[in-house]
């Protein structure tokens, strides 16, 4: 069959062995039906595929994967395959998403075919091909894209597969389901729905793909994304009840807006016996208790489907845990010890996992963060109570299980899951590996510092369509010695890579989470939670992927009525430009919307207007610092003899600010109303906050007396909140004569 111009086979692999039977699509023991249709796109080539595969035989039938594309064929026409660009994912948080040339020799090529080992302490290199999932793009940076997209992916693991020469010259492709079951003679199973198109925005079709599997799964998007207090990333392993009650007592104290206080790994016996050890010596009830007192929601972590071999449940049930073939426990690596995993086919197994989150329920939590939950789901091998049914599909259902067991309104954040299978299921899930903090360059080849775990996040953008995303912890402090011996405790970012880090946060456009011993932290460093708490979410998309450079240097956010454009500098010793164009490339159809921009840096409050197409200029930004600008349409201006102040056109605007990133989603009140300019904001910090209003009018503002109002050289109106509380400020607007 030919795909545009790409001759396509199918074909299944069972018992270990591939077949492409052609157009009788018989191979032994079984048979399978290809169904086609075409789809609107921007091309009358798109089509979607997927199989019904038949076992016709009267033996039973190991079905490995079902093969929708496989082609030797070029992928992009007359485009050679050393100009193509790889944009490739990651089924688990801690793959590494990628963009890179196929012709590039350095890092960006390396992350390609790179994942970080499962217990996070390495990578893995695969010289012979690049692997992905859900979404795989290959394009030759301009108008010629293959987007090969799962439309449904809840019951089996897919995965497509570019398989490269020594030199790395293309040599075939191929998106395959990973069934891993038996089936069973006169049953049938059908794939999953591959879509291949060929867009010429390929931006906007990753849009349109998001959109269309939230709209069909019913994805969880809250109304007011929460921020997190999370003890992990200072305490790990050896937070104790005394922690707990300090930090909470820390967030009152410092009057720090958490919506979420969230006890992390460590208050548990060991995995799978879930009652409180000895440094809980009051038990988890009061401690949830306490945390509502303060206004918080109580949060917990759990790990409900592995298990320590000393817990109950591994003795009174070893029928639940996975054995391979040779009858030997499947054993999961984790913080240096290993666990048995939950057989989630058996159904008991499962309603023991569920029942837990009904207990929590009972003691007052409401947040909860599930983890490791892919270990389930990794061993394709093992025995399983039932081999007929797909991983993913068993996964999904022993989730939705948890779901139920929870409550609806429960916030469900999953950390180390599959993705596509809990659209629908989950609040939140986590992006990127667990965090370090510190930069690459101070920790040496560990992979979990600030630049590897922000390209995760940032090339994960479009997950935001699905749930909440959770770009993991910021650490604020600085610490150059463990605490407690636990290397989490340090804090070795400077001042500039901490606010990189925090700008990284903003950028996820989900969760807000920190960890801190918060008696100690600085208050210059804890602070800087008032450029992201509470969270106002705009609508993310990294821009120019197909520079060559390693790591996403700009990332335009979309709010209703303006744009942000954040500027990161990866480099250890070169300054970054801080410099880009006012056009569709930065800010999609935005760029459209006006002739002229007004164009404001957050960090020095610099401002000017630019023409639509034009280049901003903004100097310099440091190795490992950042830059934040917002691009909103220009003030006409009116001239007094023919102006009139009215509501319907008069529009104020925040030009510069130091306090939230966003730059004004934060005010509660920023209008015009008979003449006069409403400013109101709950300021939730005790440190200033100030602001710089421009008035769509060639005008004065003016108090009660006739006197000017801070009103600023440059024709803004400048006003100054002093600190925590709630501010409310009118100023009369006088046109100028």
């Amino acid at each position: 069959m030919r795909i545009g111009s790409i001759n396509t086979e199918f074909g299944v692999q069972v018992n270990g062995k591939r077949y492409f039977p052609g157009a009788k699509c018989d191979f032994p023991g079984g048979r399978f039906i290809v169904h086609t249709q075409p789809v609107t796109g921007d091309s009358a080539e798109d089509i979607e595929v997927s199989l019904i595969i038949r076992n016709t035989g009267t033996e039973p039938l190991q079905l490995d994967e079902i093969i929708l594309f496989h082609t030797e064929d070029p992928l992009l026409a007359d485009v050679p395959s050393s100009d193509w660009y790889i944009y490739r994912q990651g089924r688990h948080k801690n793959d590494l998403p990628a963009i890179a040339k196929l012709s590039d020799t350095g890092a960006a090529f390396e992350d390609l075919r790179t994942t970080l080992q499962e217990n996070g302490l390495g990578t893995d290199t695969i010289a012979s091909r690049i692997e992905s999932d859900t979404m795989t793009l290959l394009s030759d940076g301009g108008c010629r894209n293959l987007l090969l997209t799962y439309e449904t992916s809840e019951d089996m693991l897919v995965e497509t597969r570019l398989t490269l020469s020594s030199d790395h010259s293309y040599l075939g492709c191929e998106s395959v389901c990973q069934a891993q079951i038996r089936l069973d003679p006169g049953a049938e199973i059908t794939s999953e729905v591959l879509r291949v198109s060929f867009p010429k925005d390929p931006w906007a079709a990753i849009d349109a793909w998001t959109a269309r599997k939230a709209a069909r799964l019913h994805a969880r998007k809250t109304a007011s994304i929460p921020s997190v207090f999370c003890t992990w990333y200072y305490y790990g392993l050896t937070v104790s009840e005394e922690d707990v009650r300090e930090n909470l007592q820390a967030c009152l104290d410092r009057s720090l807006p958490f919506d979420v206080y969230q006890i992390d790994e460590g208050w548990e016996r060991v995995l799978g016996d879930w009652r409180p050890n000895a440094k809980f010596p009051r038990g988890m009830t009061v401690l949830a208790k306490l945390i509502q007192d303060a206004g918080m929601v109580p949060g917990i972590w759990t790990s409900p489907f592995i298990a320590h071999e000393t817990a109950p449940v591994t003795q009174e049930h070893p029928d639940w845990f996975l054995k391979d073939l040779a009858g030997e426990w499947v054993l999961f690596p984790m913080n240096d010890t290993v666990y048995r995993v939950m057989d989630i086919t058996v159904p008991e197994a499962v309603a023991w996992a569920a029942q837990l989150y009904t207990d929590l329920r009972g003691m007052g939590y409401r947040y909860h963060k599930l983890d490791f939950t892919r270990a389930a789901v990794l061993y394709p091998d093992a025995v399983r109570h039932d081999p007929t049914i797909p991983m993913a599909k068993a996964y999904r259902e022993a989730i939705a299980a948890i779901r139920r067991a929870m409550g609806e309104d429960a916030y469900f954040l999953m950390c180390g899951g599959l993705y596509d299978p809990l659209i629908g299921l989950v609040d939140a899930q986590r992006t990127g590996s667990d965090v370090k903090s510190m930069w690459s360059v101070t920790a040496g080849p560990s992979p979990k510092t600030i630049p590897y775990t922000s390209k995760q996040n940032l090339l994960r953008y479009y997950l935001n369509a699905f749930w909440d995303v959770d770009p993991d912890a910021l650490m604020l402090r600085r610490r150059t010695e463990p605490d407690k011996g636990d290397l989490l405790s340090l804090g070795l970012l400077t001042d500039d890579e901490a606010m990189t880090n925090v700008m990284a946060m903003f950028l996820g456009c989900g969760l807000c989470c920190d960890t801190e011993k918060l008696v100690e932290t600085d208050q210059d460093r804890l602070m800087l939670l008032r450029h992201v708490m509470p969270v106002y979410a705009g609508t993310a998309h990294p821009r120019y992927l197909f520079s060559g450079e390693r790591y996403p240097k700009a990332v335009d956010i979309a709010y209703p009525d303006y744009h942000l454009v954040a500027l990161l500098n990866w480099s250890d010793t070169e300054e970054l430009p801080a410099v880009f164009r006012l056009d569709r490339e930065l800010l999609g159809s935005f760029a459209d919307q006006t002739a002229e921009f007004t164009v404001s840096s957050f960090f020095d409050g610099a401002w000017q207007d630019q023409a639509a197409g034009s280049i901003c200029d903004f100097g310099m930004i440091r190795p490992h610092a950042c830059g934040l600008y917002k691009i909103q349409p220009a003030a006409a201006t009116i001239q007094p003899a023919a102006a009139t102040i009215q509501p319907a056109v008069a529009t104020p605007a925040v030009v510069t600010s130091d306090a939230h990133f966003s730059m004004g989603r934060e005010l509660t009140d920023l209008s015009i109303r008979d003449g006069v300019l409403h400013f109101s904001v709950t300021w939730e910090y005790e440190v200033p906050a100030h602001y710089g209003i421009r008035v769509p009018y060639s005008c004065k503002g003016i108090d009660a007396s006739g006197q000017p109002v801070n009103l600023g050289t440059d024709g803004l109106i400048y006003i100054t909140v002093p600190g925590k509380g709630n501010w409310d400020y009118t100023v009369s607007l006088q046109l100028e004569d």
